[in-house]
């Protein structure tokens, strides 16, 4: 496997078909392994892409996790629903809140006399379930919103009264809904 030694008394190794000393030269009194630069270049190449395809999955599927329609927000805008239409019942304004308060945990009363019989839900309540606002107001139209509220509608309460309903859809983000369809799953607020 060896030829003969060179001038300065290394050994030089042969060329055999086969042999894995095909990739190694001799550099002094070391052995070093011959770079294949096109190799290396088309390896570099892949990890590259292949990085890239990683990175490009990973933000795609972080951008598109949909809070807004999983199965529990679902269950939740049908139990609103059901206990907003409870509410109110026959009861069409609802009862006041007591105290001289203008909201309590089921319905707003705004300064000109609008009003809105809601609930409201906080991911911090539930955290498989997207915040979710849902209301019947005097005007006789449903209303939802992604709004975040916090809990206990914590942010109405520091906000104070609203002066009317047009001013309350305007500051929340509300959109109007048929009172029964999975529009009100649909985001409304953070807008883009």
């Amino acid at each position: 496997m060896w030829d003969r030694p060179t001038s300065n008394g290394l050994f030089r190794p042969r060329q055999v078909a086969g042999s894995s000393f095909n990739n190694v030269v001799a550099e002094g009194n070391r052995e070093a392994p011959v770079r294949n630069r096109k190799f290396r270049r088309n390896g570099l190449v892949l990890s590259l892409g292949a990085l890239l395809a990683a990175a490009a999955a990973g933000y795609i599927a972080l951008r598109h996790q949909d809070v807004y329609h999983k199965k529990e927000r679902r269950e939740a805008k049908t139990e609103i629903i059901s206990a907003v239409t409870a509410d109110l019942g026959a009861k069409n304004p609802p009862p006041e809140p007591a105290d001289d308060d203008w909201m309590n945990d089921k319905v707003i009363f705004c300064a000109d006399g609008s009003w809105l019989a809601y609930r409201s839900r906080c991911h911090k309540q539930d955290p498989k379930v997207w915040d979710i606002f849902i209301a019947k107001a005097s005007d006789g139209k449903w209303y939802y919103s992604t709004y975040h509220f916090c809990v206990g509608a914590l942010v109405l309460a520091m906000d104070g009264q609203p002066e009317s309903l047009a001013q309350f859809k305007e500051k929340y983000f509300l959109a109007e809904f048929d009172g029964q369809s999975d529009l009100a799953l649909e985001k409304t607020w953070p807008q883009k």
